[in-house]
């Protein structure tokens, strides 16, 4: 359970299922990357670190050959892990 208390109140986040990963409530194996994507990932990084994650963040604790394999499979789908891009950009959006 991670709780915080700010000027604006208290949040606290429950811990995620039983058998899920602690940090983003998905199942995967340990060496891989936590799920960047996961709203439980993105909130519980949020309310630990004070920013937003990216998939920087959830392949950190990776191996540098699982790392590769990620970014390459992200960028042909169009994401661009060094950017801080967690989905593909929307076609026609303008920032």
């Amino acid at each position: 359970m991670v709780t915080i208390n700010s000027e604006s109140g208290t949040m606290t986040l429950l811990p995620a299922a039983p058998g899920k990963c602690q940090e983003c409530a998905s199942t995967h194996d340990a060496d891989q990357p936590h799920n960047a994507q996961s709203l439980f990932y993105q909130v519980r990084f949020q309310m630990l670190h004070g920013r937003t994650p990216d998939w920087r963040d959830a392949l950190s604790h990776c191996t540098e050959d699982v790392r590769k394999i990620w970014t390459d499979a992200l960028a042909g789908h169009g994401i661009d892990v060094e950017a801080g891009q967690i989905n593909q950009p929307m076609k026609g959006h303008r920032r």
